[in-house]
């Protein structure tokens, strides 16, 4: 319903009343080993949790949201840690930078490529 009701929203360009959204509960087991692990963490750094497992945590939520069959409003909010745990699933920094690719494009072959056939055809005669 909560899907329903956005997509009408946004057909009238409005927001969607609190009471017309779902309230949304997670529920955490406390034996799992990422619970356990999380725990263990905020244990050791007085309450606080690294950048990296926070982003974890927050992948967690997200995962919770879309198993549930709710929308995510901003999907870079899931996409970007994504792309950092799969850098260092291969082992590569989380924070590595992405080399940018240089393209050298030869002005001379640009021209010829955007010039009317019509216009060459009438030039040559």
């Amino acid at each position: 319903m909560e899907k329903i009701n956005k997509a009408q929203a946004f057909q009238k360009g409005e927001d969607v009343p609190s009471y017309m959204m779902a309230r949304k509960t997670m529920e955490i087991n406390p034996h799992h080993p990422v619970m356990r692990k999380m725990l263990e963490e905020v244990k050791d750094s007085d309450g606080e949790l690294s950048e990296a497992s926070t982003q974890y945590a927050d992948l967690l939520y997200y995962m919770g949201l879309l198993n549930s069959g709710f929308s995510i409003d901003e999907p870079t909010d899931l996409t970007e840690p994504l792309q950092k745990l799969v850098r260092v699933g291969f082992g590569i920094d989380r924070d590595a930078e992405v080399e940018e690719i240089e393209v050298e494009i030869d002005e001379d072959e640009d021209e010829t490529e955007t010039e009317d056939p019509e216009e060459a055809a009438n030039s040559g005669m």
